[in-house]
C-alpha cells in the first residue's frame, strides 16, 4: 500500500477570499493533472442526471471556506493514521494489498470512494466530504479508512470487476450486492483493528437498532421498487424512517450472522443464488 497526497496541491489553489464560482476553477485547475479523478467525480454526478456545477456552487464550495480548517484536521489525521495502519493491517491480514491510499478533494462524492483508479485499484479520501460529515477526528477516520480497507481486502479475494456488474445489473440486483458488500466492510472494519469503531454517532446505532425490524421490511419491498430501488438505504443524503446510512447497519447485522459459520474468505467469494437466498432470508427474519 502506499499514501499518495493530493490534497497539498489543493492548498497551492485555495484562495481564502474566493467565490463558490472561482474556486470551482481553482478546483478544475487543480484537477487539470488529475483528469481521471476529475471525469470520475463529475460523471458521478452526470450519471445520475445531475448538474455538478450546481451541486459545486450550492454545496460542496459553499461550505469550503466554513470547513477548511477542519479539512486541514483530517488531512493530518489520514496522514497519521495511514503510517500506522499499514502495518496494522500487513499484520491482521496474509494478503499483500497492492493498492493506493489517495487524499484529495473532491465535489462531495463521498468520504472513502474505493475502485480503480489509473488501472490501480486505490482508495480516495476525500477532506471535503470529511468535514462536511464531521468525521475529521481520529476515531472516525480510523473506521472510515479501516471500512475502505476492508473493501479492497474483498476486491482482492472476489474481482472488483465483478462485484461492479451486480450494481449496473437491475435495481433488484444491486440492492442484493450492495447489502452484502457495504455489511461486509463495516463488520470487519472493527476486526481488522481488534476493536469496535464505527463513524457515526450512538444515537445512529442505538436508532438503527430500535427501527431494525421495519427496516428489514422496508429494504425487501424496495427491493421489487424498479425505480428507486434500496438506494435510499445508502447515502448520507438519503433517509430511512429519518435514519441515513441505514443500509450500512442493515449490512452489518446480514454478515455478523453468516460470520458465525463461515471464514472471511467464505464470506468474500458469496455468489449468486445463495447469496440471494442469504439476503432474503436475513431481511424475512426479526431480532
Amino acid at each position: 500500500m502506499q499514501v499518495i497526497d493530493y490534497f497539498y496541491d489543493f492548498q497551492k489553489y485555495y484562495k481564502k477570499d474566493a467565490s463558490v464560482y472561482e474556486l470551482l476553477d481553482c478546483w478544475s485547475n487543480y484537477m487539470n493533472n488529475k483528469q481521471e479523478i476529475k471525469d470520475k467525480c463529475i460523471s458521478d454526478y452526470q450519471n445520475n442526471g445531475i448538474d455538478y456545477k450546481e451541486i459545486a456552487y450550492h454545496k460542496v464550495f459553499k461550505l469550503t471556506h466554513q470547513n477548511i480548517d477542519k479539512m486541514y484536521v483530517a488531512y493530518q489525521n489520514l496522514l497519521s493514521i495511514m503510517s500506522t495502519l499499514i502495518e496494522v493491517i500487513e499484520k491482521q491480514v496474509n494478503i499483500n494489498l497492492d493498492i493506493d491510499l489517495m487524499i484529495y478533494h473532491g465535489l462531495g462524492n463521498g468520504a472513502g470512494w474505493a475502485g480503480k483508479v489509473n488501472g490501480r485499484y486505490g482508495i480516495l479520501f476525500g477532506v471535503e466530504k470529511i468535514a462536511e460529515l464531521n468525521w475529521h477526528t481520529l476515531d472516525k477516520l480510523e473506521a472510515l479508512v479501516s471500512h475502505e480497507v476492508c473493501h479492497m481486502i474483498h476486491y482482492h479475494l472476489k474481482p472488483y470487476e465483478e462485484i461492479k456488474k451486480h450494481y449496473q445489473s437491475s435495481l433488484y440486483d444491486k440492492g442484493i450486492w450492495q447489502l452484502y458488500v457495504e455489511g461486509f466492510a463495516q463488520y470487519y472494519q472493527s476486526k481488522l483493528l481488534n476493536k469496535q469503531v464505527e463513524s457515526r454517532d450512538k444515537s445512529w446505532l442505538e436508532n438503527c437498532f430500535n427501527q431494525q425490524d421495519k427496516l428489514k421490511k422496508i429494504y425487501f419491498r424496495q427491493l421489487y421498487d424498479d425505480k428507486n430501488g434500496c438506494n435510499d438505504f445508502f447515502g448520507d443524503w438519503n433517509q430511512v424512517l429519518g435514519i441515513s446510512d441505514a443500509g450500512y447497519f442493515l449490512g452489518e447485522r446480514l454478515i455478523e450472522g453468516i460470520a458465525k459459520r463461515m471464514t472471511l474468505q467464505e464470506v468474500a467469494l458469496l455468489n449468486g443464488k445463495e447469496l440471494e437466498t442469504i439476503v432474503i432470508k436475513f431481511l424475512e427474519s426479526e431480532k
